[in-house]
């Protein structure tokens, strides 16, 4: 398993994506458990519980690996690096 960093973003399929580093924007596949959703006029992803992981514009590390170009498999949790 590998990890990516970056900011993320509004992504129209999955809801939130991640800016990388580079300035790509990849649609990221989230864990059964995650999901995006819309929190107060920001993109927020949430977990199984429904608790808010990460806002839009939150830099997060996510682990997983890029399945095809552009878009990333999350898999291994993901950790908000802004806080």
């Amino acid at each position: 398993m590998a990890r990516t960093e970056g900011t993320l973003v509004s992504h129209p399929q999955s809801g939130a994506g991640l800016r990388t580093n580079a300035g790509a924007v990849w649609q990221v596949i989230w864990p059964m458990e995650y999901t995006a959703r819309d929190d107060d006029g920001r993109i927020a992803v949430v977990d199984g519980a429904g608790a808010v992981i990460a806002h839009e514009g939150d830099r997060v590390e996510i682990g997983g690996a890029e399945v095809e170009g552009g878009t990333w498999l999350g898999c291994g949790g993901m950790r908000i690096l802004n806080q």
